[in-house]
């Protein structure tokens, strides 16, 4: 298929890039903090120490996260 040739209907979500990633939905005080890439409280403490999660907002991804220590730290955020 050449590039010419895409149209909307081949766009799929930036969620399902991360599909195989644990995701966690964002509340408003969670969207400030990742939309400055400031750490975030750990959710759950049976997640494993380096392990990834994506953060998402409805069917957006907003950042990739992971487990450092007793909080998530920002390894990408994407622009808003």
């Amino acid at each position: 298929m050449v590039l010419k040739d895409l149209s909307s209907e081949h766009l799929r979500p930036t969620v399902d890039i991360v599909r195989s990633l644990p995701t966690h939905e964002l509340d408003a005080d969670g969207l400030r903090l990742v939309s400055d890439g400031r750490p975030l409280p750990l959710g759950d403490p049976a997640m494993a120490t380096g392990q990834q999660v994506a953060l998402v907002s409805g069917d957006r991804l907003l950042a990739i996260y992971k487990r450092r220590g007793p909080q998530l730290v920002a390894e990408k955020v994407l622009p808003s």
